[in-house]
């Protein structure tokens, strides 16, 4: 029997394959369990369908988080803080202030896509690396001063 694989299956195929399988196997576990269903013409076209549909949304996706990495590189961050003479601020600048210093500039991030693995805690130029989905990364550039 032909089935059409709606999950992936180990020792079977990844979604969306096409599986010629034992009629018992079929009846008894893979469509009761929603793993399959039956190759049907338009089961077939549905799912191709769907394939092309999802292909295009990760497809607008990639280029809009390609743009936002284009805009991320081309924003610097400016920070005033209280700082020792010798140059080291007595907070730090930490990825909160990161995400909330973007937002004031109507660049919407989420936290986790900030990489930095400790505060910044001296005055000067600093860049900070951003991890955005889909294997994208931006590189931003922060400025600190120190308030006189």
């Amino acid at each position: 029997m032909r089935v059409l694989l709606q999950q992936d299956i180990p020792s079977l195929g990844k979604a969306g394959e096409i599986k010629e399988v034992k009629d018992g196997y079929a009846r008894n576990y893979l469509i009761p369990r929603k793993l399959a269903t039956f190759a049907t013409q338009s089961a077939i076209e549905r799912t191709q369908h769907d394939s092309r549909k999802a292909t295009e949304c990760r497809r607008e996706k990639q280029t809009a988080l390609q743009d936002l990495a284009k805009t991320i590189q081309k924003t610097a961050l400016r920070f005033k803080r209280k700082a020792t003479p010798d140059g080291r601020l007595y907070g730090g600048i930490h990825v909160q202030d990161i995400v909330m210093s973007l937002r004031d500039k109507n660049i919407e991030i989420v936290k986790e896509a900030v990489h930095l693995p400790e505060a910044l805690k001296t005055i000067g130029s600093h860049t900070v690396e951003l991890r955005l989905p889909h294997g994208i990364d931006a590189v931003l550039k922060v400025e600190i001063t120190a308030i006189e």
